[in-house]
């Protein structure tokens, strides 16, 4: 699909996305948004850190999952982001129940699965190709 405005990839970092009063920076971050530019965050809140021993990536009842404030926190982003004005031309996110539920909680029926988002935390030695991979992905592809 060819994406027509900002391409929302939940992995890596987290960006806060801010509800009322944007200094001017946060504006121009919404204006660039607006003209098709990139959002790069993290899941929503979900407590704890890392996952239990025996993870596996297609049970969310083996991961560390969004609780009840995580998932009124990704409606409100996406709420945030369509407030803004920023048209959604993509939605990307790893395969973790917690990132995919955050991304379908804030842009429902839009969200597609992409491993190149997934986490190399366990296994470090992937990192550069997994990182090269996401870039090119979101940067070099007139498709997206």
């Amino acid at each position: 699909m060819r994406v027509l405005g900002a391409v929302l990839a939940l992995a890596g970092l987290w960006l806060a996305v801010p509800m009322r009063g944007a200094s001017a920076s946060e504006e121009a971050a919404w204006a660039a948004l607006r003209e098709g530019g990139i959002v790069l965050f993290r899941h929503a809140i979900a407590p704890g850190g890392g996952d239990p021993p025996g993870m596996r990536l297609g049970d969310c009842a083996t991961q560390r999952n969004l609780d009840a404030a995580g998932r009124e926190q990704a409606r409100r982003i996406g709420a945030a982001i369509r407030a803004a004005g920023v048209e959604v031309g993509a939605v990307l996110a790893s395969g973790w129940c917690r990132t995919v539920e955050t991304a379908e909680l804030a842009f429902p029926g839009r969200v597609v699965v992409e491993p190149a988002f997934n986490s190399f935390f366990g296994a470090r030695e992937e990192g550069p190709a997994r990182t090269e991979a996401a870039r090119a992905l979101l940067l070099g592809s007139p498709t997206l």
